[in-house]
């Protein structure tokens, strides 16, 4: 893949990429709600790096496909925090448009992100959004997934980030 992921950086992307996130997420979690905000930040700078999307787009949704992939490939995770800190504008600007696009919305008292829509399969198939997008969204689908089963705590030790 080449740098088209640095290109498409973008909030409707995030916002999308985001989405999906926060639904895998509440599918999976324990308790079936979604993220708290502060997660949702590593988000982008994993789903947008084109090394981490070959790593992660087709990777099962299985916790140990995450926990093996990461292992195997550490380096890519050793700038994660500062690539977190150089994309917080991009991941700000994305939330705020999915709350816009009525996508999210935050609950106050539970401190998370609530799934609200997405786009639809026909809607992907209707704007013409290639396979890196999917590739991309595909990412955003699995990080939401693992998170909810592997826990925050234990994500963030393992890539090596805090908040």
């Amino acid at each position: 893949m080449i740098e088209e992921f640095y290109l498409i950086q973008n909030p409707a992307l995030g916002a999308h990429v985001i989405t999906e996130f926060v639904r895998e997420f509440s599918k999976r979690s324990a308790d079936k709600k979604g993220p708290p905000l502060p997660i949702t930040f590593s988000v982008l700078p994993i789903a947008l790096s084109s090394e981490c999307v070959n790593m992660f787009s087709r990777r099962n949704f299985a916790a140990g496909s995450f926990i093996h992939s990461v292992a195997e490939n550490r380096g890519a995770f050793s700038d994660l925090q500062q690539r977190i800190e150089n994309l917080s504008k991009l991941s700000f600007e994305s939330i705020n448009l999915a709350f816009a696009a009525k996508m999210l919305e935050y609950d106050s008292n539970q401190y998370r992100l609530v799934f609200l829509k997405t786009l639809t399969a026909n809607d992907i198939k209707k704007y013409g959004l290639g396979d890196n997008y999917k590739q991309i969204i595909s990412v955003g689908k699995r990080l939401g997934a693992w998170y909810a089963v592997i826990g925050i705590e234990n994500i963030s030790r393992l890539m090596y980030f805090n908040f």
